[in-house]
């Protein structure tokens, strides 16, 4: 197995991209996953409770492609990166994880099939998703291609969250990449 790294950039003040795909060994695998999923900054304290259904920006996109199997987009593909949650005036109010996996390629007659599991960390508490989706107009392979719009299934939390249900819409294409949440918490 291989990780190609085809993009790390990040999106806000001070822009930048890395258009220069390097092929690492397995054992920077497990490194990479490592570094990039286990747990969240600390972070400063926030008033935004997602319980209340706010709309929040993102910033501060980072993404890896890891190839699996054949070269070039294949299936088992995975996509793991991180965004930061802003509050309206700009304060870091959280972090959102994602990993996502393509389980079909596209074919004449069908397109990429992603499932993926994204974690909101906060001050607060975190709540996990997951979501499927089949994408006709997302290139997988492209980290600058993503879908218009993702609907995520709150599957469980921690803290403030233990209990939460719903569902948490991110927009990562839109002109400025939100998240949209609608959760009903006892």
């Amino acid at each position: 197995m291989l990780l190609r790294s085809d993009r790390c950039e990040r999106v806000g003040s001070g822009a930048h991209s890395l258009r220069n795909p390097r092929v690492y060994p397995m054992r920077t695998l497990m490194i990479a996953v490592i570094m990039v999923i286990p747990g969240a900054p600390a972070l400063a304290q926030s008033d935004i409770n997602f319980c209340d259904n706010p709309t929040l920006p993102l910033s501060d996109r980072m993404a890896e492609h890891i190839a699996h199997g054949a070269e070039g987009l294949s299936v088992g593909d995975r996509r793991v990166g991180r965004m930061t949650l802003r509050t309206s005036d700009g304060a870091e109010a959280g972090v959102m994880f994602f990993q996502s996996q393509m389980l079909r390629e596209p074919a004449a007659a069908q397109a990429h099939f992603v499932t993926g599991q994204n974690t909101f960390v906060t001050d607060r508490g975190t709540i996990f998703t997951l979501y499927a989706q089949e994408s006709p107009d997302q290139d997988y392979g492209d980290a600058d291609h993503r879908p218009h719009a993702l609907e995520l299934a709150v599957i469980g939390g921690t803290g403030l969250y233990a209990d939460a249900r719903g569902t948490i819409t991110v927009a990562p294409r839109a002109e400025r990449p939100s998240v949209t949440v609608s959760l009903t918490c006892p």
